[in-house]
């Protein structure tokens, strides 16, 4: 039932949660496919396990907690400084979001 009401409600809940959104904000849906092209090559049980969860986040702020999950499954495949390139890419995304002291590189 929760999921049903966060999933009709999430761009009011993402809103009140932080209600100096600004228009440069880069919209959720658009991290979203953001997290999941970076996931594209990644095929394991891992990275399912991972994309579900990006597809059931409803705020930057879930999105943003889920990246060490992300990190995790692409350095599996690749290597530890391919999935730090892509996480770091992520960051500019999440400007207005996520204070800017907390949006360090990995």
């Amino acid at each position: 039932m929760t999921l049903v009401f966060n999933r009709l409600f999430k761009h009011t809940i993402s809103r009140l949660r932080m209600p100096f959104m600004t228009t440069s904000q880069v919209p959720v849906d658009q991290i979203q496919l953001q997290f999941r092209a970076l996931l594209k090559d990644c095929n394991d049980l891992t990275a399912q396990r991972v994309s579900y969860r990006v597809n059931g986040a409803v705020s930057a702020e879930e999105l943003w907690q889920l990246r060490s999950e992300l990190y995790q499954c692409i350095s599996q495949l690749h290597s530890q400084s391919e999935a730090a390139i892509r996480i770091n890419s992520l960051l500019p995304s999440f400007a207005g979001w996520i204070p800017a002291l907390q949006r360090v590189k990995i």
